[in-house]
């Protein structure tokens, strides 16, 4: 039996069943029926292929990280793109893929949220392998090489936390030129971040973001070495680098690229490749970046007892227990 010959509805459904968009863009192309199928069924079509790849429970994650690139920095921007992550699901949000500002979900933010993802998903396997390996040698794990892995919720915690991070970037340095330009935006950010980006979700759960932000330092500092072992002038950017560790204002410029930049740079082939990737950036500097806002802690929420108002260093060692029961995962 031909494409043509199969009933309409079937030939939506195989679409709707395809495993991502670039899987979608080739049914489109490799048959006119499919192409008719996916023109008259657009919407429902794009939402099943998304939903397929992505969880469900991520899906406002991705959909901020993504839409928080869109645009230049802007108060409203900002404000707009976290108001449609963190309240996603009150009865007068509009529906999880379409966001206040960009509509419903087309196909070119279908692609973009897809290949984010893999992204996405590389750095949990980066993040998850350093994780275990910390493991055993702390004996939390009998051995190294064996079938441990990480659970789903645990996989879960850390691309919550990448796309977090990626948000950050995006709403805050996705032009480039860093939060520290303008006065005003600088005052701005720092509200922004302590009062929305933080301050809505409970303390563990930036503490697991501070945690993979931590491995992201790490994963970004490999390449930087292999480049100072073989040139002078990196070299002793080297010693400030390692010094002042994330202090250091270049690196956290470096880190200010978010993920598509660290995806190139630690899958780049040899010191050539990655030196090339590396000064691209010309240098880049920021002490505003996100480790800035962690560091100081989170407050918590207005309803958020007993504890409210107070930064994590100032909890005691029982309120931390008793509020900490899901466990904070680390690298090293």
């Amino acid at each position: 039996m031909s494409l043509v010959s199969l009933p309409a509805h079937l030939r939506t459904d195989i679409l709707k069943h395809l495993p991502d968009a670039h899987s979608l863009t080739a049914a489109r192309a490799a048959h006119p029926a499919l192409h008719y199928a996916f023109n008259e069924h657009t919407q429902d079509i794009m939402e099943s292929v998304i939903r397929n790849q992505i969880p469900q429970e991520l899906l406002p994650f991705a959909q901020a990280a993504h839409d928080a690139r869109c645009k230049p920095y802007s108060f409203l921007h900002a404000t707009a793109t976290l108001d449609d992550l963190y309240f996603h699901n009150l009865p007068t949000a509009p529906p999880t893929l379409h966001s206040r500002e960009f509509g419903a979900l087309s196909m070119p933010k279908l692609i973009a949220m897809g290949k984010m993802h893999n992204v996405v998903s590389y750095f949990t396997d980066r993040i998850a392998d350093m994780m275990l390996d910390s493991a055993v040698e702390l004996g939390l794990l009998p051995r190294p090489g064996g079938a441990e892995s990480l659970s789903a919720t645990e996989r879960f915690v850390i691309q919550r936390a990448l796309y977090r991070y990626e948000v950050f970037v995006g709403l805050f340095f996705g032009d480039g030129k860093g939060v520290g330009a303008i006065s005003q935006r600088r005052d701005q950010t720092k509200m922004i971040t302590r009062v929305s980006f933080l301050g809505h979700f409970a303390p563990w759960v930036n503490e697991q973001l501070a945690s993979v932000y931590d491995c992201l330092e790490q994963i970004l500092s490999e390449p930087f070495r292999e480049v100072a072992e073989h040139d002078v002038g990196w070299g002793a950017q080297r010693v400030d680098w390692e010094l002042q560790g994330r202090n250091n204002c270049w690196l956290q410029g470096l880190l200010s690229y978010g993920l598509e930049f660290m995806y190139k740079l630690d899958l780049a082939d040899g010191y050539d490749a990655q030196q090339a990737i590396l000064t691209a950036k010309i240098v880049p500097h920021t002490s505003r970046m996100l480790s800035k806002y962690l560091a100081a802690g989170a407050s918590l929420p207005n309803d958020f007892l007993p504890a409210f108002g107070l930064f994590l260093s100032q909890w005691s060692e029982e309120q931390f227990a008793e509020q900490f029961a899901p466990q904070v995962l680390r690298c090293g």
